[in-house]
Protein backbone atom coordinates (compact mmCIF):
# COMPACT_ATOMS: atom_id res chain seq x y z
CA UNK A 1 0.00 0.00 0.00
CA UNK A 2 1.10 3.51 -0.91
CA UNK A 3 0.47 6.43 1.21
CA UNK A 4 0.12 9.79 -0.05
CA UNK A 5 -1.17 11.58 2.06
CA UNK A 6 -1.60 10.84 5.94
CA UNK A 7 -5.39 12.04 6.24
CA UNK A 8 -6.34 9.51 3.11
CA UNK A 9 -6.87 6.23 5.02
CA UNK A 10 -7.25 4.91 8.16
CA UNK A 11 -4.11 2.79 8.88
CA UNK A 12 -3.82 0.15 12.08
CA UNK A 13 -0.80 -0.04 14.30
CA UNK A 14 0.38 -3.06 12.26
CA UNK A 15 -0.15 -0.69 9.01
CA UNK A 16 2.14 1.42 10.74
CA UNK A 17 4.66 -1.50 11.51
CA UNK A 18 5.21 -3.09 8.31
CA UNK A 19 5.24 0.18 6.83
CA UNK A 20 7.94 1.68 9.25
CA UNK A 21 10.05 -2.13 8.80
CA UNK A 22 9.38 -1.99 4.66
CA UNK A 23 11.32 1.63 4.82
CA UNK A 24 13.75 0.52 7.01
CA UNK A 25 14.75 -2.09 5.05
CA UNK A 26 14.22 -0.23 2.01
CA UNK A 27 16.89 2.44 3.20
CA UNK A 28 19.48 -0.04 4.74
CA UNK A 29 19.29 -1.62 1.20
CA UNK A 30 19.94 1.92 -0.27
CA UNK A 31 22.35 2.49 2.16
CA UNK A 32 24.44 -1.26 1.44
CA UNK A 33 24.31 -0.28 -2.42
CA UNK A 34 26.01 3.17 -1.52
CA UNK A 35 28.50 1.69 0.17
CA UNK A 36 29.42 -1.12 -2.42
CA UNK A 37 29.26 1.58 -5.09
CA UNK A 38 31.90 3.48 -3.09
CA UNK A 39 33.93 0.97 -1.64
CA UNK A 40 34.93 0.41 -5.42
CA UNK A 41 35.56 3.94 -6.11
CA UNK A 42 38.02 4.05 -2.88
CA UNK A 43 35.96 6.58 -1.04
CA UNK A 44 33.82 6.47 2.24
CA UNK A 45 30.28 5.50 2.12
CA UNK A 46 27.41 8.58 2.55
CA UNK A 47 25.51 7.47 5.94
CA UNK A 48 21.52 8.46 5.51
CA UNK A 49 19.81 10.62 8.33
CA UNK A 50 20.42 9.61 11.67
CA UNK A 51 17.77 11.15 12.71
CA UNK A 52 15.27 9.43 10.41
CA UNK A 53 16.71 5.80 11.04
CA UNK A 54 16.27 6.28 14.69
CA UNK A 55 12.83 7.92 14.72
CA UNK A 56 11.88 4.38 12.58
CA UNK A 57 14.19 1.93 15.39
CA UNK A 58 12.32 3.82 18.20
CA UNK A 59 8.90 3.22 16.55
CA UNK A 60 9.05 0.20 15.71
CA UNK A 61 10.38 -1.05 19.06
CA UNK A 62 7.30 0.35 20.68
CA UNK A 63 4.91 -1.38 18.24
CA UNK A 64 6.83 -4.96 18.43
CA UNK A 65 6.55 -4.32 22.18
CA UNK A 66 4.40 -7.33 23.63
CA UNK A 67 2.09 -4.62 24.83
CA UNK A 68 -0.14 -4.76 22.08
CA UNK A 69 -1.98 -7.85 21.04
CA UNK A 70 -0.95 -8.33 17.80
CA UNK A 71 2.75 -9.53 18.93
CA UNK A 72 0.27 -12.43 20.83
CA UNK A 73 -1.79 -12.79 18.78
CA UNK A 74 -0.61 -12.11 15.05
CA UNK A 75 -3.59 -14.37 12.74
CA UNK A 76 -6.12 -12.71 14.42
CA UNK A 77 -4.17 -9.16 12.40
CA UNK A 78 -3.69 -10.15 9.52
CA UNK A 79 -6.64 -8.79 7.83
CA UNK A 80 -8.55 -6.01 9.35
CA UNK A 81 -11.39 -5.94 7.75
CA UNK A 82 -11.42 -9.52 7.88
CA UNK A 83 -10.91 -8.93 12.26
CA UNK A 84 -13.62 -6.07 12.05
CA UNK A 85 -16.37 -8.14 10.34
CA UNK A 86 -15.91 -11.08 12.66
CA UNK A 87 -16.51 -9.18 15.76
CA UNK A 88 -18.85 -6.78 14.07
CA UNK A 89 -20.92 -10.39 13.79
CA UNK A 90 -20.10 -11.49 17.07
CA UNK A 91 -21.24 -8.17 18.71
CA UNK A 92 -24.54 -8.14 16.56
CA UNK A 93 -25.13 -12.11 17.09
CA UNK A 94 -24.99 -11.62 20.85
CA UNK A 95 -26.15 -8.03 21.76
CA UNK A 96 -27.91 -6.31 19.09
CA UNK A 97 -30.10 -9.05 18.01
CA UNK A 98 -31.22 -9.62 22.01
CA UNK A 99 -31.94 -6.09 22.59
CA UNK A 100 -35.66 -5.13 22.84
CA UNK A 101 -36.27 -1.44 21.77
CA UNK A 102 -38.09 0.60 24.73
CA UNK A 103 -41.81 1.11 24.79
CA UNK A 104 -41.23 4.96 23.27
CA UNK A 105 -39.54 3.34 20.36
CA UNK A 106 -42.05 2.62 17.84
CA UNK A 107 -41.46 3.60 14.68
CA UNK A 108 -38.80 1.26 12.22
CA UNK A 109 -36.69 4.33 11.71
CA UNK A 110 -36.83 4.87 15.86
CA UNK A 111 -35.57 0.87 16.13
CA UNK A 112 -32.46 1.74 13.51
CA UNK A 113 -31.47 4.71 15.46
CA UNK A 114 -31.83 2.98 18.67
CA UNK A 115 -29.90 -0.23 17.61
CA UNK A 116 -27.83 1.73 15.78
CA UNK A 117 -26.08 2.70 19.47
CA UNK A 118 -25.49 -0.78 20.31
CA UNK A 119 -22.84 -1.63 17.57
CA UNK A 120 -19.52 0.46 17.15
CA UNK A 121 -18.24 3.35 14.78
CA UNK A 122 -16.05 3.50 12.41
CA UNK A 123 -12.87 4.93 14.76
CA UNK A 124 -14.26 2.70 18.03
CA UNK A 125 -13.87 -0.32 15.69
CA UNK A 126 -10.21 0.78 14.85
CA UNK A 127 -8.94 1.55 18.38
CA UNK A 128 -10.64 -1.82 19.80
CA UNK A 129 -8.36 -3.30 16.62
CA UNK A 130 -5.41 -1.49 17.72
CA UNK A 131 -5.75 -1.96 21.66
CA UNK A 132 -8.21 -4.97 21.95
CA UNK A 133 -8.90 -3.94 25.32
CA UNK A 134 -8.43 -6.54 28.29
CA UNK A 135 -10.31 -4.84 30.79
CA UNK A 136 -13.55 -3.31 31.23
CA UNK A 137 -11.95 0.13 32.78
CA UNK A 138 -10.17 -0.14 29.00
CA UNK A 139 -12.82 -0.66 26.73
CA UNK A 140 -14.80 2.14 28.35
CA UNK A 141 -11.93 4.39 27.47
CA UNK A 142 -12.07 3.54 24.44
CA UNK A 143 -15.93 3.41 23.69
CA UNK A 144 -17.64 6.74 23.13
CA UNK A 145 -20.67 7.14 26.19
CA UNK A 146 -19.93 3.68 26.89
CA UNK A 147 -22.57 3.63 30.38
CA UNK A 148 -24.92 5.41 27.87
CA UNK A 149 -25.16 3.08 25.04
CA UNK A 150 -24.56 -0.39 27.10
CA UNK A 151 -25.72 -2.22 29.87
CA UNK A 152 -23.15 -3.47 32.49
CA UNK A 153 -23.60 -7.38 30.88
CA UNK A 154 -23.66 -5.90 27.39
CA UNK A 155 -20.25 -4.50 27.76
CA UNK A 156 -19.24 -7.67 29.57
CA UNK A 157 -20.33 -9.45 26.25
CA UNK A 158 -18.51 -7.13 24.34
CA UNK A 159 -15.35 -7.66 26.03
CA UNK A 160 -16.00 -11.51 26.06
CA UNK A 161 -15.75 -10.97 21.36
CA UNK A 162 -12.69 -8.85 21.99
CA UNK A 163 -11.22 -11.74 24.06
CA UNK A 164 -12.01 -14.24 21.25
CA UNK A 165 -11.47 -12.05 18.30
CA UNK A 166 -8.10 -10.62 19.05
CA UNK A 167 -7.01 -12.26 22.17
CA UNK A 168 -7.88 -15.80 22.02
CA UNK A 169 -4.16 -17.06 22.55
CA UNK A 170 -3.81 -15.25 25.98
CA UNK A 171 -5.59 -16.16 29.45
CA UNK A 172 -8.26 -14.54 30.06
CA UNK A 173 -8.13 -12.89 33.96
CA UNK A 174 -11.19 -13.95 35.87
Amino acid sequence: MKILDAGTVQLTNTDVLLWIRSKRAQHEAREAAAAAASSRRGRASAHGPANYMRALRNHESVLASTIYPYTTNPDAYESYEAGMQKLEDLIFERVVSHVAPPETVKTVKQKKAFLGTKCLSQSEFLMVHNLAPKTMEQLTAVLDRAEDRWTPEELETLLGCIWEVYRYNEQRPA
